[in-house]
């Protein structure tokens, strides 16, 4: 029946059934006052008021295959035997302003607070890759983040800053070839070597296709991309993470924690079978991914169980389905990150309390980094004093509260340990759904994965009218406020010209006739069947100083871009 067995008998077992069942007999005057009937969880999940070693006996529960040690399959309890005891985890805050020159004082100003990486934002011209001085552009320019148009704008943004120690993550997807390329070259410049080049790239389209909507290129040549800059990393960047597979987005576009956990997975699977495709061992090049699930303060157990089911699902389907051996393979790498939806305007002083229960969730479930929210993000791109509160919150958590000290205190409940098993077997059912339907890049093009999202939003925008979802300040406990400054950062409306002036002086200033030859190789290699690796050719583009919107042009003559399929 499993390891639970072993050192509790079956005798006491039947004791403690009874002894519940006595226990619930006496107290139900006490019962039938409670709140609701029924308790059951965003994803379905019934919760019940007491759990004992019955309910683990029920699972057949096994300590060493469920849960065993930290560093060790199924890694259930953290991806290292000795966690934070040996290193705390990296603050990866998203940052990026306007222009480059003040993201480069933001970055130096957050390094000197205590910061150790950085999810860069980038505008929305830049998400889609279009330049400044491109029509579609107007009014666009530098307002969601940094505008960046050339390796010059990157190398700007990163002037004095050390890319050889802080860990830079680009929050770049349909255009991450450009961006992977600029840090690629940036670090040529400056004599580092790509082998010991670290960090990380989002280039996790499938996820734009159903919640953020930046995406460029249809889903096959765009899972081409991905897969390019995957491989490129195995042979010549072996220490980068190539993509950070988002959990996040889904849960904002509404998914449950279930559909969440599957809708990940099934987009790693899909990547993997990308590479897998090329001739590379899964060895080589999974052991590089990394996850960004959420965290949300809004079920603090549901979430910790669910992040542990996911990290166990992933070592399974790993060495089961895929014969993945090396251990480094089998780890899921975590960033603790909530989402902004869960956030409010109301009362927005909440939110520094929202933030530290998230922190608090990912680091009890053993995440590697940490990139939380801030107070006042609900407003617009998050101010330097917001995102300086924000790294307070993560390091008060991890110097003051002594949760660092014990490795998965959580690990054994047997309330975490039930809702655990709960999770993955939920997870691994929708997996199962969406691989019979031929995976999920199928899922995405047939509009499955688009349904569930829009259904689970529907289903939990019912329940906050209804009062059964409760936000503090914002359906609950409401309360006039008196109007106040607040002060998130505003792009001045000066950029958008300034960006186009160093854009044409830029082009007065390079080699266009190296710019066009690098254009021209491009896109011969870019053909639709083409099994061409590309970062190569968009790294001799982006050091010859071609723009983003001039590579993807490139990319769009032949790939085309993509249409959304009818829903309905």
């Amino acid at each position: 029946m499993g390891t639970e067995r072993r050192f509790m008998s079956d005798e006491r077992l039947a004791e403690i059934h009874a002894e519940t069942e006595t226990w619930e007999s006496k107290n139900m005057d006490s019962f039938n006052k409670e709140q609701k009937s029924e308790f059951f969880s965003d994803s379905g999940i019934p919760m019940k008021r007491l759990y004992t070693p019955v309910d683990l006996v029920k699972r057949e529960f096994d300590y060493m295959g469920d849960l065993g040690f930290p560093g060790e399959f199924p890694f259930t309890r953290g991806i290292d035997p000795s966690m934070y005891r040996k290193e705390l985890p990296k603050f990866r805050q998203y940052s990026g302003f306007a222009t480059p020159e003040e993201t480069n004082t933001l970055f130096k100003n957050l390094i000197e607070q205590g910061q150790t990486g950085f999810s860069i934002a980038f505008d929305l011209p830049s998400q889609l890759g279009h330049d400044s001085d491109d029509p579609r552009a107007h009014g666009e320019v530098g307002k969601t983040g940094l505008a960046i148009n050339s390796l010059k704008d990157w190398e700007k943004a990163f002037e004095g800053v050390d890319i050889s120690d802080i860990f830079v993550n680009p929050v770049a997807n349909a255009q991450a070839v450009i961006i992977f390329s600029m840090l690629l070259c940036l670090a040529e410049k400056r004599g580092l070597e790509q082998r010991q080049l670290k960090g990380s790239l989002q280039n996790d389209i499938l996820k734009e296709f159903t919640t953020r909507g930046n995406f460029i290129f249809p889903v096959r040549p765009s899972l081409r991309l991905v897969a390019d800059v995957i491989e490129y990393c195995a042979k010549e960047v072996p220490q980068f993470w190539p993509v950070n597979i988002c959990g996040i987005h889904y849960t904002e576009a509404g998914a449950n924690k279930v559909h969440e956990g599957a809708f990940v997975l099934a987009t790693a699977f899909t990547y993997i079978e990308e590479v897998l495709a090329r001739g590379i061992r899964v060895d080589e090049f999974a052991c590089n991914f990394s996850f960004a699930p959420s965290q949300n303060h809004t079920d603090f157990f549901g979430e910790i169980a669910k992040l542990r089911a996911m990290r166990r699902l992933w070592a399974r389907s790993l060495r089961e389905k895929y014969g993945a051996t090396n251990p480094k393979t089998l780890m899921m790498r975590m960033t603790a990150i909530n989402g902004g939806s869960v956030m409010t305007r109301q009362q927005p002083e909440c939110n520094i309390v929202r933030d530290t229960v998230a922190g608090l969730i990912g680091f009890l479930a053993g995440a590697q980094q940490s990139s939380l929210r801030t107070i006042d993000e609900v407003f617009g791109i998050p101010s330097e004093e917001a995102q300086i509160l924000t790294t307070r919150i993560q390091q008060v958590l991890l110097y003051e509260t002594q949760i660092t000290s014990t490795i998965d205190p959580l690990g054994g409940s047997y309330y975490v340990e039930s809702l655990t098993s709960d999770y993955e077997a939920r997870i691994r059912d929708e997996i199962d759904c969406i691989e019979a339907m031929g995976g999920m890049a199928v899922a995405v093009e047939q509009g499955y994965v688009q349904r569930v999202l829009m259904k689970d939003a529907y289903e939990a925008q019912k329940k906050f009218e209804a009062g059964e979802i409760l936000r503090v300040g914002s359906n609950k406990f409401v309360m006039e406020e008196k109007a106040r400054k607040r002060n998130p950062y505003r792009a001045d409306p000066k950029v958008e010209d300034q960006q186009i002036s160093k854009l044409r002086e830029l082009r007065e200033e390079r080699n266009n006739a190296e710019v066009q030859r690098s254009l021209d190789a491009l896109k011969r290699a870019t053909t639709k069947t083409g099994k061409t690796n590309l970062i190569p050719l968009v790294k001799d583009c982006v050091k010859n100083y071609a723009t983003v919107g001039e590579i993807c042009s490139t990319l769009r003559n032949v790939f085309g871009e993509y249409k959304e399929p009818k829903l309905f």
